[in-house]
């Protein structure tokens, strides 16, 4: 297997930096414990500690991926993925509240529609942002916000403000 399937194989099921690198960790330890027959140790494996969609997810991984690695290229591939992923400048996402995990998953579906298969979304949150979001990408920021569209605007609801407040 090489970095770039194995890169693949993450995204396609992960759509921001910390999900494909909880994959990326994941897939490692059952790779891992498969090639160097590892016994439960008394620590909490991260496959304890993962969802119930990770574990699904690793599961039902075909059995012949993990004939595809061995002990001396392991740790070469899953760096190489790794600093893969790493190079992904994600799009920055800002919102005033949180998007469950179905709707980050819709979301990143979507935008791979148009921005490709190796594309990352990370949500940050705004509590300040009115009915909108604001995105960052490439040291670019855009506010779409109505907070924004107030911002920018400031001075002309004041003189319709004052306007109106005269009329009465």
């Amino acid at each position: 297997m090489t970095p770039e399937e194995l890169v693949d194989l993450i995204l396609h099921e992960s759509f921001t930096p910390t999900s494909a690198m909880r994959y990326l960790r994941l897939l490692k330890e059952r790779v891992s414990d498969k090639l160097f027959q590892a016994t439960e140790e008394a620590g909490q494996s991260e496959y304890q500690l993962a969802s119930v969609r990770e574990k699904q997810w690793l599961d039902n991984l075909p059995i012949d991926l993990f004939n595809r690695f061995n002990q001396n290229s392991l740790h070469n591939i899953f760096t190489r993925a790794e600093e893969n992923i790493k190079s992904i400048q994600p799009l920055i996402i800002f919102l005033a509240f949180e998007l469950p995990e179905t709707e980050i998953s819709t979301l990143g579906a979507y935008l791979r529609q148009d921005f490709g298969s190796h594309f990352l979304i990370e949500l940050r949150i705004n509590p300040y942002l009115i009915a909108g979001a604001a995105f960052s990408w490439k040291g670019i920021y855009k506010d779409y916000s109505l907070q924004q569209k107030i911002s920018d605007n400031h001075q002309a609801i004041l003189k319709v403000l004052e306007e109106y407040r005269h009329k009465k």
